[in-house]
């Protein structure tokens, strides 16, 4: 069985995928690993296991700091519907957190570009489309505007 690393993935990458490598040597992927996601290669990482290896790296203050925090907003969250995470740590949409959006979305009966309008984008603003099909990372101002819409229509 051969060893998984870098230099396998590349090889796999240039053997069987061969315009996702080409995207590789070209710059359009940050490393072989982001590329071989892209191919199906590999899976992301999930945010709990992102939390579990920065976990291991963090000083005992930040750990401290960090579960302060996490005991605050465990008692400040109200709603009795449970609060979704967002993002993954690539910052694209996890998909729970999609499949919410597009249950409002269908609730509210609208179109991606309506609901954009409603979160106070334009109509023709593409990103909410591109992020809802898992391509694309989304920006700070449409999390906002996308924690609002979540929290506003948690009764849905």
């Amino acid at each position: 069985m051969s060893k998984r690393d870098r230099a396998y993935f590349e090889r796999r990458l240039k053997r069987d995928h061969p315009a996702i490598y080409k995207d590789l040597l070209d710059g359009k992927y940050a490393s072989v690993r982001e590329a071989s996601i892209a191919a199906g290669l590999q899976k992301p990482r999930s945010p709990l296991q992102v939390m579990k290896s920065e976990w291991g790296k963090s000083t005992k203050a930040d750990k401290d700091e960090f579960l302060n925090w996490v005991r605050s907003a465990a008692v400040t969250t109200s709603s009795s519907v449970a609060p979704i995470a967002l993002l993954g740590a690539d910052r694209k949409l996890l998909p729970a957190a999609a499949a919410r959006i597009e249950h409002i979305r269908k609730a509210l009966n609208l179109q991606p570009g309506q609901l954009m309008v409603k979160m106070g984008f334009k109509a023709l603003d593409q990103s909410l489309t591109n992020a809802l099909g898992g391509t694309h990372k989304i920006r700070p101002a449409l999390e906002v505007g996308l924690n609002k819409l979540i929290a506003d229509h948690a009764h849905l």
